[in-house]
């Protein structure tokens, strides 16, 4: 057996390898690109909150140079370390791509799959992975597949049926997005992230069973919101979330439809310390709408209670929209 098919609420992920060997070696170096990665989206995170706290400070009443330059120095060696960790992920890359060895009739069915169901379906070739959109393969909070993604899987079964792919291992690993699983409807059928990413799996296990997989070429996991391939975004876009952004969307998911006031979120987000810096929550909020809502300046996700501080109301929930802040 030589392959990997990875199932994910935003993707399904087809991953080739030539044997266990080849396998083995592949996980490890794929942990490690993760893990390089992982540090450079905090890296990149910590550098877009300095530069964030800088204007900040820039636009003040009484600018403090001091600490601005502090904070700058602070940047610059952070963006010096970023530069080496990119250049440490581009080394991993090009070693994993040396280990995958796809052969080519498997590339070309794979090229040509994704090209032809372009709207669901992406395709990596220096991975070797097919990638499926999840707002196209599942309707929201569930775990029951489209139609379209139904026909697409079905037709994924044919190609891994084929001589050339017969012999690859399928193996199904689910993620989700960033924000936790906060519905109740979603929460009774999926207790939390890791259960709705395994049942999502499992529903695209079932279906290339269906249309033929061997059902002992399958197995099935989960990463839950812990390796997310791309945070929640507005009209299926990729947005990147801050560690305080991804904070504080966090709190107001986990108390959906409640109003937080300005106190509790900045105790809660940036600490007892900052529970008067009420400016840093409304710049924060603003950067979550630009990157989630469709229309920032009408929010239909993360509302302003004026004089009060915020509530998030979950898509479809009854709601009038409001001037942003």
């Amino acid at each position: 057996m030589k392959t990997c098919l990875y199932a994910a609420l935003l993707t399904v992920l087809i991953a080739m390898t030539t044997g266990c060997v080849a396998q083995s070696k592949y996980d490890q170096l794929d942990q490690a690109y993760r893990k390089v990665l992982e540090q450079n989206t905090e890296l990149q995170a910590r550098i877009d909150e300095l530069t964030q706290q800088i204007k900040l400070l820039e636009a003040g009443p009484r600018g403090d140079k001091q600490r601005i330059a502090e904070l700058e120095a602070e940047r610059q060696q952070l963006m010096d370390q970023l530069a080496k960790a990119q250049a440490a992920l581009e080394n991993l890359g090009a070693k994993s791509t040396t280990v995958m060895m796809l052969d080519p009739e498997t590339d070309k069915a794979l090229r040509d799959f994704a090209a032809a169901n372009s709207d669901l379906v992406e395709y990596d070739a220096a991975r070797g992975m097919v990638k499926f959109r999840s707002d196209l393969t599942f309707g929201l909070g569930s775990a029951d597949l489209t139609a379209k993604a139904q026909n697409t899987l079905a037709r994924l079964a044919t190609l891994l049926n084929n001589p050339a792919t017969s012999s690859y291992e399928v193996r199904i690993v689910g993620h989700t997005d960033s924000v936790p699983v906060s519905r109740p409807a979603t929460k009774a059928k999926h207790p939390n992230n890791w259960y709705l990413s395994v049942h999502r799996a499992i529903s695209v296990r079932d279906a290339i069973e269906k249309a033929g997989v061997t059902p002992t070429r399958t197995a099935v996991g989960g990463y839950g919101m812990y390796r997310p391939i791309a945070p929640n975004a507005k009209s299926g876009a990729e947005a990147k979330l801050t560690p305080k952004e991804f904070s504080l969307l966090a709190e107001l998911v986990g108390h959906a439809g409640k109003v937080l006031t300005h106190t509790h979120l900045l105790r809660e987000v940036w600490g007892p310390a900052h529970t008067a810096n009420v400016e840093y929550l409304r710049v924060t909020v603003r950067s979550l709408r630009k990157k989630l809502e469709n229309d920032p300046s009408t929010p239909k996700l993360i509302l302003n209670e004026p004089g009060v501080g915020y509530r998030f109301l979950e898509p479809h929930s009854p709601s009038g929209a409001e001037p942003a802040p």
